[in-house]
């Protein structure tokens, strides 16, 4: 365990099924395949051929770094994060969220607009006149007295984030000129003044409600670490005690091999997404983040980077 299987000091990441049904009936497995081997740490990156004794020199062939490791492919190469290698899978990991919040906002906008309100639950109970003073009545007088008296009471289910106002604007640190999203905007003057600005903004002028998205695709062994600390650094800038409006902070964490944890299920929770929005955008970040990364390691040994479009632009 010294050198392979560094999945057992992950912490905090959800378990995950590994897909062998997807693999199984997949054209083409070598995702999968490469995928295994990344999670267990068994790719042959200079470093585990080192551990092999199949060469001498570990050095990475971008940085010229001693112990090239996949860890250092994937997310430590300071080669590769000047060429904007890993900002290239983090920003395509974003769209793909990018995509579910801005059908989840025009869900709720057109809901609004046709006036579309969710059933009430209703909740059925025995009034305590069911109950004798004595004690319990028999089961023939209980049933008897649940059809006479049986009581309805309503309760309004609460609305979803973006059924709440028509009004949210959406606002992702994402090149998408189509959509009116671009890189590097600055943070809304009319809300705050802050240098800088997470991910995606939310924000609603109406209900004064702000939420943020701050994604990382770190190495899966230091998730919590980084979602500590970008939570600390937008809060020491403000972000989160802005006057007269309603923050909600959500830092979330993909891996750089895919695996996420419980802040991605807090971020859904959140956004109001369903169970089956849930799932159906977690599969697809997943996927992302490993061909992404399967993309970086096929592109270890070139010094140079190609900026190749975001995944799932046409």
């Amino acid at each position: 365990l010294a050198h392979f299987a560094e999945w057992c000091k992950w912490d905090g990441v959800m378990a995950q099924d590994k897909l062998w049904r997807a693999a199984i009936y997949q054209n083409d497995d070598t995702l999968f395949q490469w995928t295994i081997k990344a999670i267990e740490d068994q790719c042959p990156s200079p470093q585990v051929l080192k551990c092999w004794r199949l060469i001498e020199n570990a050095t990475c062939p971008v940085c010229r770094a001693a112990g090239c490791s996949l860890k250092h492919i994937l997310v430590g190469c300071n080669s590769a994060l000047k060429q904007d290698r890993y900002t290239w899978r983090h920003d395509s990991i974003l769209l793909d969220i990018y995509r579910a919040v801005r059908e989840a906002v025009n869900r709720g906008r057109a809901r609004l607009k046709q006036g579309m309100v969710e059933k009430p639950h209703q909740t059925s109970f025995v009034s305590n006149g069911l109950l004798s003073p004595v004690g319990p009545v028999n089961s023939s007088q209980a049933a008897r007295a649940t059809k006479s008296k049986k009581v309805h009471a309503t309760s309004s289910p609460q609305k979803a984030l973006f059924e709440q106002s028509d009004d949210w604007t959406v606002q992702f640190d994402l090149g998408v000129p189509e959509d009116g999203q671009m890189k590097n905007q600055p943070f809304p003057a009319h809300i705050a003044a802050v240098a800088k600005r997470p991910d995606g903004l939310m924000y609603s002028d109406k209900l004064k409600k702000l939420v943020y998205i701050e994604l990382t695709s770190p190495w899966e062994e230091n998730m919590k670490k980084w979602h500590f600390t970008k939570f600390d650094k937008y809060r020491k800038d403000g972000i989160h005690s802005i006057e007269g409006w309603t923050v909600i902070p959500l830092c979330v964490e993909v891996g750089a091999r895919g695996q996420t944890n419980h802040t991605w299920q807090e971020m859904c929770k959140a956004l109001g997404f369903k169970r089956s929005v849930n799932r159906a955008l977690r599969k697809r970040v997943v996927d992302t983040a490993r061909r992404c990364s399967y993309f970086l390691w096929l592109n270890r040994k070139c010094k140079e980077w190609c900026h190749p479009k975001l995944m799932g632009l046409k």
